[in-house]
């Protein structure tokens, strides 16, 4: 168990790096990339089982006080709330219109 914690640690220190060679590989080999967006598992978009991971990630870094804490911030959290489900897919489709990307 005590690898797998300096793993875990060696990689949350180093999360900047990752980034940036998962960036550098994508654009340097763009290929599989975009074959990887077509593939399915399960029938479920791989881009769709990515986000799924990445929540997951996330999740498992919250305690259960960051949930009280939630819980007794009623208004902050609604605020959050309505950015993530309202404001951020409306301001997404007004640029992405206005990009043409939306099509």
């Amino acid at each position: 168990m005590a690898v797998v914690t300096r793993l875990n640690a060696w990689m949350a220190g180093h999360g900047v790096v990752w980034l940036v060679g998962v960036v550098a590989l994508a654009l340097a080999f763009p290929a599989p990339v975009l074959r990887a967006r077509e593939a399915t598992l399960f029938g479920v978009a791989a881009p769709t089982w990515a986000l799924a991971v990445m929540m997951l990630a996330a999740s498992t870094q919250c305690r259960l006080e960051d949930f009280r804490h939630l819980f007794r911030a009623r208004r902050a959290g609604a605020w959050s709330l309505a950015l993530i489900y309202l404001a951020q897919p409306v301001l997404a489709l007004i640029l992405g219109a206005n990009t043409g990307w939306a099509r």
